[in-house]
């Protein structure tokens, strides 16, 4: 629980093994939401596999453990061309995709771009993430 709610502050506790954020002020019920979300987890995502990519490792790493929270097994990929690689390899393996912006070798734009088009996934989820704000013009 924290009146600090910045991307830094949820990147350190992350980072140090939260499990959840609660800014205060918060809601009735919230903090039992949150604690049984995290004794609870729903079983509904069980058996899914997220391919998350980011060349951060601390940013990686704070996106795989929040989606294996919730029940998601993770695989990780440094840059878009390892994540191009494994969704060749193991295309009938991933669910979602949680993919950086910004990458070296290649950017999340142009893996999204050819998991749509090379690879013929038109409604695989794919979620793009991104520090920088000026990405939509």
């Amino acid at each position: 629980m924290t009146s600090n709610d910045k991307p830094a502050d949820r990147q350190k506790g992350f980072f140090l093994g939260a499990a959840d954020f609660i800014s205060k002020p918060f809601a009735k019920g919230e903090i039992l939401t949150a604690v049984n979300k995290i004794l609870n987890p729903r079983s509904r995502l069980q058996g899914m596999t997220a391919l998350v990519v980011d060349d951060s490792k601390s940013a990686r790493r704070v996106v795989s453990d929040t989606v294996r929270r919730e029940g998601l097994t993770v695989i990780e990929a440094e840059d878009g061309l390892q994540a191009y690689g494994i969704m060749c390899t193991q295309i009938s393996d991933i669910d979602i995709v949680i993919t950086d912006l910004v990458m070296p070798k290649m950017e999340g734009s142009e893996l999204c771009t050819r998991i749509r088009k090379h690879l013929g996934l038109s409604d695989i989820p794919i979620i793009c993430l991104t520090a920088v704000d000026d990405q939509i013009p």
